[in-house]
């Protein structure tokens, strides 16, 4: 932000008047907020335990307990495009991100280089006074600039973080990460050991390591300097990777197996999770409606399987008449679920352990921010950092029904192998599999909706949890249930930050004129009243209910979205859902014309679906 020279100068030196405030480093202003800015990979609706789910996390409850959940959250479905809109409020597609890194083809909204025009939000902050950091996950480069020869242009110091460490692509080893320490390529600072949890080597405690030493780096010479914090963990992309120990530790079993019999797998019948994926949609949707996330619009989760795929898959092997699918393609082989019904107890045995891998993944990361939550509580910084924690997209179906040990192999669109999984069981999470559960879980995680991530038509795909707290949101958290069912989209993110921090969106940033943005805040849901039925659907508000600006006059506020992802698309407008029923890539299947279009209403006003070519 160029200032101008109000200064004198004269011939003379000594006759000069000096201005020294175009050349001085901006500032803050005074009791600006800090923001903690938590994204979570690969995690469903009904995953967490403070939207109902059986995994625990007692440190982002924390999150929950502070300030508000919104149950009408929703992505892009996949993890590039959606980072792309939450940190800087344009839609994917307006940011060459339609679809993640390793897929883009060359088109201006699939080309993988977000616009400077689009500037991200730490660039802007950090012309006004916030120190920026990034740990963790990237993935907003395209891969041939993913090395050191290459541009930095969209490196994260590159695009306004002042430091970063973590790793580029969409997902690392967490023993053996691929870590980037600002500019430059470096190795873990230590190694894992599988026999001590405690000082052995894990990304998820490294990366909270280093988050507090930045904070320290940059309080102990400026402690009321404000900062921003872009905190994205490998957790719970694949790999899940994590001392199986953990299992006990945080109580997802009571034994790992029995010694004496490899062969005896029954393990699983003590397990929280031992009744399978579709047992678990039952009671955990019946815990939603308990703690007041759905009402009695929502009576039982969706079927596995709605297409027809999972029947059809024995008896037609081409996948040739299930609901939707072109003639002379197929349903994509991985992805359809196994019933739980229909398994072999080696494979519930299999299955039930992958599940709690991921359980114990995502509650030792859980355990690793808290420590960060603890350091913001024992310096004072706690109350003044707005806090957000928020999944990029639905459960993930790389797994394929039987699971996987490689999760590559999806990738490549090679099934697994049952046996040869089955094998690996007690080695599932250590330094010898690169782990991923099977889409019975993405089913069951994702509760009550149907499909997974890359599904951007369905909401088991776009909608994920989210939370926030922070200075403005603790007054309005004690006086309601501190649910908002509000629909709001990633996009939304940055302009609500904007207007929570007092910063007006520049017009020129770096050089660059900015487009605009096209996301809109919704910080005035923080109020109460936004907590009551007649509030929940804010497109339904007259303009005398509307929020309003300074000038008296009603806000604008969220009435459509788009949703476009791997050949699926959906929209949704005023309440109304409506989706194609088009398998994403790899499914190949081309045909747009001829896609079947199902329609919902969303806002339980009308019972209805309706099906239509």
């Amino acid at each position: 932000m160029a200032k101008k020279f109000n200064g004198t100068i004269a011939l003379d030196i000594r006759d000069s008047v000096p201005d020294w405030e175009p050349y001085a480093e901006p500032k803050a202003p005074e009791g600006s907020p800090n923001i903690l800015y938590l994204v979570i990979d690969d995690t469903g609706f009904g995953a967490w335990e403070m939207f109902g789910g059986k995994i625990k996390m007692p440190n982002l409850d924390r999150i929950a307990k502070k300030g508000l959940i919104y149950t009408n959250f929703h992505t892009t479905a996949l993890c590039s495009p959606t980072r792309s809109s939450l940190l800087n409020g344009r839609n994917a597609t307006s940011n060459g991100m339609s679809c993640i890194e390793e897929a883009t083809t060359g088109f201006p909204g699939n080309n993988g280089r977000i616009p400077f025009e689009n500037a991200m939000i730490p660039a802007v902050l950090s012309e006004r006074g916030w120190c920026t950091f990034a740990l963790g996950k990237w993935h907003l480069l395209p891969e041939e600039e993913a090395n050191m020869a290459a541009s930095k242009r969209h490196w994260p110091l590159g695009r306004g973080f002042e430091r970063y460490y973590g790793f580029l692509g969409g997902e690392t080893d967490q023993w053996y990460p691929d870590l980037v320490y600002d500019n430059h390529l470096i190795e873990p600072p230590y190694g894992p050991d599988m026999e001590d949890t405690e000082n052995g080597y894990h990304l998820s405690k490294d990366l909270v390591d280093k988050a507090i030493s930045f904070i320290q780096d940059t309080t102990a010479i400026a402690p009321n300097k404000p900062w921003m914090m872009y905190f994205s963990p490998g957790a719970n992309h694949a790999p899940h990777q994590i001392w199986p120990q953990k299992i006990l530790d945080y109580e997802y079993n009571t034994i790992l197996d029995y010694s004496d019999n490899p062969k005896d797998v029954s393990f699983e019948i003590t397990s929280v999770f031992s009744e399978g994926y579709e047992k678990y949609r039952e009671d955990v949707l019946a815990k939603m409606k308990e703690l007041g996330i759905f009402g009695d619009e929502v009576t039982e989760p969706s079927k596995i399987n709605p297409h027809g795929e999972g029947e059809l898959a024995q008896d037609n092997p081409d996948h040739t008449k299930i609901e939707g699918v072109p003639e002379g393609k197929k349903w994509p082989q991985t992805d359809w679920v196994r019933p739980w019904d229909g398994l072999e107890k080696q494979e519930k045995a299999l299955f039930v352990r992958m599940a709690e891998i991921y359980a114990a993944f995502s509650t030792y990361t859980d355990e690793q921010i808290g420590r960060l939550l603890d350091f913001l509580e024992e310096t004072g910084q706690m109350d003044n950092t707005i806090i957000i924690a928020v999944a990029d997209n639905g459960a993930s179906a790389e797994g394929g029904p039987n699971g996987s040990v490689n999760e590559n192999l999806f990738f490549n669109d090679v099934p697994d192998d049952f046996d040869k999984n089955f094998a690996l069981l007690q080695d599932l999470g250590t330094l010898k599999t690169y782990n991923h559960y099977p889409s019975g879980w993405a089913w069951g995680f994702d509760t009550p909706f149907k499909y997974w991530k890359r599904w951007s038509g369905y909401e088991g795909g776009a909608a994920t949890p989210f939370m926030i707290c922070g200075p403005g949101i603790k007054e309005s958290r004690v006086a309601d249930t501190g649910i908002r069912k509000q629909y709001i989209h990633a996009v939304d993110l940055v302009p609500t930050l904007y207007e929570m921090c007092g910063v007006e969106p520049p017009d020129v940033v770096k050089g660059y004129t900015q487009n605009p943005i096209e996301g809109i805040s919704f910080a005035y849901t923080f109020d109460p009243q936004y907590a009551q039925p007649e509030y929940q659907f804010a497109y339904k508000l007259s303009d005398e209910q509307k929020p309003k600006d300074e000038q008296g006059k009603p806000k604008k506020v969220r009435e459509t979205q788009f949703y476009s992802m791997l050949g699926t698309r959906g929209v949704w407008y005023k309440g109304w859902h409506a989706n194609t029923v088009h398998a994403p890539a790899p499914s190949d299947w081309s045909n747009f014309e001829k896609d079947i279009w199902e329609l919902y209403c969303m806002d339980g006003d009308e019972e209805v679906t309706y099906s239509r070519r």
